[in-house]
């Protein structure tokens, strides 16, 4: 009886352990599978979710930078201010006792002003030359003013077009930088 005993006791030791080693193992083996996927899902599902977060952080950044954009834009210059530009350097022109001749930009820079106008938010020059008659001290002293006005970011050229004589004005050339901001046109 003892042996039969021994017999079954091995024998429910051996089943115990073929079902600890055939099943339950490996189900323990696919349970910590799945639990290790589950944390790897919650993981990148909680990545999502601060990634949602930053980017609803950054569209509302982009709208703010979009009305931006459209408030600089809307201080460039128009057809009409570029107009009114010319104008006040005209006007400017003849408080120093200068005569304006000629004020014109290339029609390539101002097809180039057009079509950048609205596509960018960033500051925009116009290159433009301008001619007038008088006398010296008067074109220095116009001159002076332009370099010190907003307006002026650079003359690119200076010229003296007619040979300087006491009994006739002299006339000048001046190729001119001009920043197309609102700041400029109510400074220059």
């Amino acid at each position: 009886m003892n042996q039969r005993l021994a017999m079954y006791l091995a024998s429910t030791i051996a089943i115990i352990g073929a079902w600890y080693v055939l099943l339950y193992l490996p189900g323990e083996a696919s349970r910590a599978e799945v639990k290790s996927r589950a944390q790897e899902a919650r993981a990148t599902l909680e990545d999502f979710r601060t990634t949602i977060s930053e980017f609803q952080r950054i569209m509302e950044s982009s709208d703010n930078l979009d009305s931006v954009r459209q408030s600089l834009n809307t201080k460039l210059y128009s057809r009409e201010r570029i107009v009114a530009m010319f104008e006040a350097l005209e006007t400017n022109a003849r408080s120093h006792k200068l005569v304006t001749i000629e004020i014109a930009p290339s029609v390539e820079e101002l097809l180039r002003v057009a079509a950048l106008q609205y596509a960018t938010g960033v500051p925009q020059y116009l290159y433009f030359g301008f001619t007038v008659s008088g006398r010296f001290t008067d074109f220095g002293e116009f001159i002076q003013q332009i370099e010190d006005s907003p307006l002026c970011q650079g003359i690119t050229r200076c010229q003296i077009v007619s040979t300087p004589l006491l009994t006739e004005p002299t006339t000048f050339h001046v190729n001119l930088k001009a920043l197309l901001d609102g700041e400029s046109e109510a400074k220059g």
